[in-house]
């Protein structure tokens, strides 16, 4: 393996997992629905519920098509860390339609880019 594939591998794996944690742990379970719902929410509803509209209006997947996109011009590793951390959380996060081939642009791209100097 070259270049900065094995960084970003770990990194997509990782967030593939926290996508699946916050989907399974955070949104989807009905009595966090229930509590969020109620007339005194806990502090943590708030953000909870900022990230449903994100996701819900699609913006894991725009995110990281867009950057995948613009790092495919420009070759930056900082878009193709974001394509792929927005990617791998957007895949479960109810955004594969984008995020996916976002996130196998990105894969793709980090195989050209190299790590940089120590």
């Amino acid at each position: 393996m070259r270049g900065y594939f094995p960084v970003m591998a770990v990194v997509a794996l990782a967030m593939l997992g926290l996508g699946a944690l916050l989907r399974h742990m955070a949104i989807e379970p009905e009595w966090i629905g229930v509590l969020c719902d109620s007339r005194a929410p806990a502090w943590w509803c708030t953000p909870r519920h900022w990230l449903i509209l994100f996701f819900h209006h699609g913006g894991f997947g725009g995110v990281a098509l867009g950057s995948a996109l613009l790092a495919l011009v420009v070759r930056r590793r900082g878009l193709v860390a974001t394509a792929v951390v927005m990617g791998g959380i957007g895949s479960f996060l109810y955004n594969p339609s984008l995020a996916a081939p976002a996130l196998v642009l990105a894969l793709m791209l980090s195989f050209t880019l190299t790590r940089a100097p120590r």
